[in-house]
């Protein structure tokens, strides 16, 4: 069956949530977002980011939100989706802006290029839509054969769902609260509660105007005062970087398993130039780089939701390496026999303790003393 392809438009909680539900499936996925620092949040659920063909733009706001983009980023960002969107069977769009009309991002020459039998769900459809087709709560069908999804109330088609995860949000506040034995006090300042706290004690402690962050000076123009920010006048913006270091950037993360490779190869090679290893050694040495060869190509095979228990599997193996890094520390102490031996005893300490310790928050999940409605279940019966 050929793999299937899915771009997500906006990497927020529905984005994220959408990429790692599609990934677990099996698609190809692809994701964009106007913010910068959704690209390591992307890549690190298993997608492509597929940035905007526009330099020097950030597009994040205040709380980490989209901010509205120019004229010129619009432009780019448009281009871009005209670009991939023709080799994708499944589209779904989040891209919301607080208090505003969510963006028209897929236009109708978008849609004619996709083909028959593709499908775009658009979960902006509430706020009118990122696509030209979208009609709230229906399901269109665009004259090429491509569905267009606009629910907008999905959470009541999945009460017990939506119930189950609005409960556990509960109860994570009232854990940064401090809990039953520690409840209040200082924890009403943590930032994470208190731009959540509407009225306390009687009194209403919301602030619906949060102070904005002042506003930066424009790019290359001069500024008053002697230049030094917090000394007579605030700093200029720095320029921005040439293209050229953007063209380099981006053919660095194109062939950034090739230049790990080659920079792998050129330590190994110097460390065989500087370092006196005996022959005897040198058979062990290529054990090791095939063993590490074997490791990267296994564990990039195993699907990413399987990781994690994977880990616990490697503790064994870690196991023995300790043993054999003990048997090897026998020696002077500024040999390379004894340096890699030590290195191998930490490094798989680390790993072992890690491993463990994320494989017993994996097992508490599924304890039925830590599912808070099992457990409150039971004390009410």
């Amino acid at each position: 069956m050929e793999e299937r392809r899915l771009h997500v438009l906006g990497a927020g909680v529905a984005g994220l949530s959408a990429i790692a539900t599609a990934h677990s499936l099996g698609c190809k996925v692809f994701a964009n977002d106007v913010r910068d620092a959704a690209r390591e949040q992307v890549e690190s659920m298993g997608a492509q980011f597929i940035a905007v063909d526009a330099q020097g733009i950030a597009g994040e706001g205040a709380g980490g939100y989209a901010t509205v983009m120019g004229e010129d980023f619009t432009r780019a960002q448009i281009a871009t989706y005209a670009r991939v969107i023709p080799d994708m069977d499944v589209i779904v769009t989040t891209a919301m802006i607080p208090n505003r009309a969510a963006p028209e991002l897929i236009t109708s020459e978008m849609v004619a290029s996709m083909r028959k039998g593709s499908v775009i769900i658009d979960l902006a459809a509430q706020t009118g839509g990122n696509c030209v087709y979208t009609e709230p709560n229906k399901a269109v069908v665009s004259p090429n054969g491509v569905t267009v999804v606009g629910e907008t109330n999905y959470a009541s088609q999945m009460a017990s769902q939506s119930s189950e995860m609005l409960g556990s949000n509960f109860t994570a506040m009232l854990e940064v609260l401090g809990g039953a034995e520690n409840f209040g006090g200082e924890h009403w300042d943590d930032p994470v509660v208190k731009p959540a706290i509407v009225a306390r004690g009687g009194a209403v402690v919301w602030d619906p105007n949060p102070p904005r962050p002042p506003a930066a000076a424009p790019t290359g123009t001069a500024v008053e005062g002697n230049g030094i920010g917090g000394f007579g006048g605030a700093s200029p913006m720095p320029l921005p970087p040439p293209e050229e270091a953007h063209a380099v950037i981006a053919w660095i993360q194109e062939h950034k398993d090739e230049l790990a490779l080659g920079v792998g190869g050129a330590v190994v090679l110097g460390l065989g130039l500087a370092v006196d290893i005996p022959e005897a050694e040198v058979t062990h040495l290529g054990y090791f780089v095939l063993s590490c060869l074997i490791g990267n190509f296994t564990v990039a095979g195993v699907t990413p939701a399987l990781h994690t228990p994977l880990i616990s599997v490697t503790n064994a193996i870690s196991g023995i390496i300790v043993v054999g890094g003990m048997l090897q520390l026998s020696g002077p102490v500024l040999s390379a026999r004894v340096a890699c031996a030590l290195a191998a005893v930490f490094l798989s300490s680390v790993n072992i303790v890690g491993g463990f310790a994320v494989t017993a928050r994996m097992l508490d999940m599924f304890r039925e003393d830590a599912n808070p409605k099992k457990a409150l279940a039971e004390r009410s019966s």
